[in-house]
């Protein structure tokens, strides 16, 4: 197996990205990198031999003990690997940058002709919507409620934070959001749903343990002029039977339910 071969096969696995997350905080011992998971010293152990082969940690001698440390070249290899597909992204979203001006510039001059193609306007309507006032994200949310003042964070990129205010009542407001994992423009989103320091709560170093959702969408009709959207929230696989039961009676359906119906009928409406 070729190097770049091994660090995939060794980054597969989400315990040890989870490892090499603690070590890009410093060195750290066998004892250390255990102490967050529910798996034995030699299971554990096991995983470090892994990420060991593919060259990913070393372990030094200091003392009595002997530290693991991460080694960063194989990333860095990694990261060359993927920097073709990133300029590829980087020139789709300068020529969406592109369409949003000239759609901006057209709607200012009072024009009614579209400015970008049908595929891309799902994409247009998130982000010129991110942030405005009485834009259609807030209102799919808080569509009884007044418009938070916190504006919409949307970082359109795998690894970046979409972030928002809930106002539920006078007494309850939070903040929710996720953070991207997959994207596939025009086709699936997936992103880990919640907030650091919001609700439901997230720990980047702990990924296993949040929420995912799903969102595909597919193209139905002759020509493609009708949208399936699928929707799926999975949750974690370790949780128990009764914490399950404990999301779904928070309302988690319904609450993710509305929103959405009232998206199908704003896009039913700006059809009609």
């Amino acid at each position: 197996m070729d190097a770049l071969s091994a660090t995939f096969a060794a980054l597969a696995d989400p315990t040890r990205r989870s490892i090499l997350a603690q070590l890009a905080k410093g060195e750290a011992t066998v004892n250390e990198l255990a102490a967050p998971y529910a798996m034995s010293l030699p299971s554990v152990s096991r995983h470090l031999k892994v990420l060991e082969k593919a060259g990913l940690i070393t372990k030094g001698r200091s003392a009595q003990w002997r530290p693991c440390r991460l080694e960063v070249a194989p990333l860095q290899n990694v990261d060359s690997w993927m920097a073709p597909y990133r300029e590829f992204f980087e020139k789709r979203f300068d020529r969406l940058e592109e369409q949003l001006k000239t759609m901006v510039a057209e709607r200012e001059a009072g024009s009614t002709q579209p400015a970008v193609p049908p595929e891309t306007s799902h994409r247009v309507n998130a982000q010129e919507d991110a942030g405005g006032s009485g834009s259609p994200p807030q209102r799919f949310f808080n569509d009884t409620r007044a418009i938070p003042s916190d504006p919409i964070v949307v970082d359109l990129r795998v690894g970046g934070e979409w972030r928002q205010k809930m106002i539920i009542n006078d007494d309850l407001e939070y903040f929710t959001g996720g953070i991207y994992r997959e994207i596939v423009p025009v086709e699936k989103l997936v992103f880990t749903w919640g907030a650091v320091g919001g609700w439901p709560a997230i720990d980047r170093d702990y990924p296993d343990d949040d929420l995912v959702v799903t969102v595909t969408l597919n193209d139905l009709g002759e020509r493609g002029e009708q949208t399936e959207m699928i929707f799926q929230l999975a949750m974690p696989a370790h949780l128990s039977d009764e914490r399950v039961r404990e999301w779904l009676a928070m309302g988690i359906r319904d609450g993710w339910s509305d929103p959405i119906d009232r998206l199908v009928t704003h896009f039913n409406r700006k059809a009609s």
